[in-house]
């Protein structure tokens, strides 16, 4: 509901999904503001096969549905996309597009270290999926211009019995054994990732401890 030069961008590839999205920005109060693309973003600006059963870009080895469609949609660099506009900042970027963000993020180029705060789910290799992701790939993309934290989320097992009143874990070696532990058991994480540049003093941030 904020005004003041806030610019919103939303992509939906699905377009089934997209139809729904446009039906409540008609409802939304500062629609104006708001501007809505009918496309998936990745690492390249093309076509790329779209899984119903996974409702995203990633091809799924286990619990597919036999008889589903795949289609070919329309991809961009998030790069690419913005390069139309003469000047704009990316303050706020969140992803969740089932098992793809990773490629978006490199999609995002030289943008992403602009961004002050990002927030995606975790993808790491997935041997019943076509993803090949570690953290050292992660480490890579954000070169050290960023803090990497783990979302709260009270409905993630792993985060049970933890400090409620915490935001963020700290993403370190100790957190990431357990996530390694918990992701081929098909639990996810959200990630946010902090720009070093615009740190947020309101949040309550601590660590998480591994438990043997």
């Amino acid at each position: 509901k904020k005004r003041g030069g806030v610019k919103y961008f939303l992509f939906e590839a699905n377009p089934v999904f997209f139809k729904r999205l446009i039906q409540n920005l008609n409802r939304a109060e500062y629609k104006e503001n708001i501007v809505a693309e009918n496309i998936g973003v990745g690492n390249h600006s093309s076509t790329m096969d779209y899984y119903e059963d996974s409702q995203s870009f990633v091809y799924h080895k286990k619990n597919v549905i036999k008889k589903s469609r795949v289609k070919k949609i329309k991809i961009i660099r998030l790069d690419d996309y913005f390069d139309k506009f003469s000047s704009i900042n990316v303050d706020f970027l969140k992803i969740d597009i089932e098992g793809y963000d990773f490629y978006a993020l490199e999609g995002m180029g030289k943008m992403l270290k602009k961004c002050k705060y990002i927030q995606f789910e975790l993808v790491l290799n997935d041997p019943h999926t076509n993803i090949d992701i570690t953290f050292k790939d992660y480490d890579a993309l954000f070169d050290g211009v960023f803090d990497l934290y783990i979302l709260q989320d009270i409905n993630n097992p792993y985060l049970q019995g933890l400090n409620k009143n915490i935001d963020l874990f700290i993403l370190d070696e100790h957190s990431k054994i357990m996530i390694k532990n918990a992701f081929p058991k098909g639990v996810g994480f959200n990630i946010v990732a902090i720009n070093k540049k615009n740190p947020l003093e309101d949040l309550k941030i601590g660590q998480y401890l591994c438990q043997e």
